[in-house]
């Protein structure tokens, strides 16, 4: 199995992850988006599938200790890291996640509402290789985005105030 979409399943719990990253540990993709487990689950999940190429945790328990898994263990193989909507992410997150997963091509933060401006700034340093950066409803301010637009060309930057 390479591609695994567990999105909004109401009935997986920490348990059943753990078993399906000991017993696939060749996938590819994991969509959780929603799904309710703990951030120790997550991190376990980080540290067993270290070939991951799309990661989708948005809307789930997503912390710092989570995010600096993930950059320990995926940095050479993440492309896609989704986080939307997650409580506990943090400019720090997002700068672990700027020095550390090089090979990012894809990021999404939206409604991830602890961030700042500094958090955004540092991930002026994915412009080689970031392609798609989702900041909607953040707190990112309108001389950062077009500080990031302008440092980031090649990359498609979304935006939608916050509501």
């Amino acid at each position: 199995m390479k591609e695994l979409d567990l999105n909004y399943s109401v009935l997986i719990f920490d348990d059943d992850l753990e078993h399906i990253a000991r017993a696939w540990p060749g996938l590819r993709t994991l969509k959780l988006k929603g799904v309710r487990v703990s951030a120790e689950c997550l991190q376990s999940i980080a540290k067993r599938l270290r070939q991951l190429e799309v990661l989708e945790i948005a809307f789930t328990r997503c912390n710092d200790l989570v995010v600096d898994h993930i950059c320990q263990n995926m940095a050479a193989t993440l492309r896609r890291l989704n986080v939307a909507g997650c409580e506990s992410v943090t400019d720090q997150c997002v700068c672990t996640v700027a020095m550390m997963l090089t090979n990012l091509q894809s990021l999404d933060v939206s409604k991830c509402h602890q961030l700042s401006s500094d958090g955004f700034i540092s991930l002026v340093r994915l412009n080689k290789t970031l392609r798609y950066l989702d900041v909607s409803k953040t707190a990112i301010s309108g001389a950062t985005l077009t500080q990031l637009r302008s440092s980031l060309p090649a990359c498609n930057i979304v935006h939608e105030d916050r509501v």
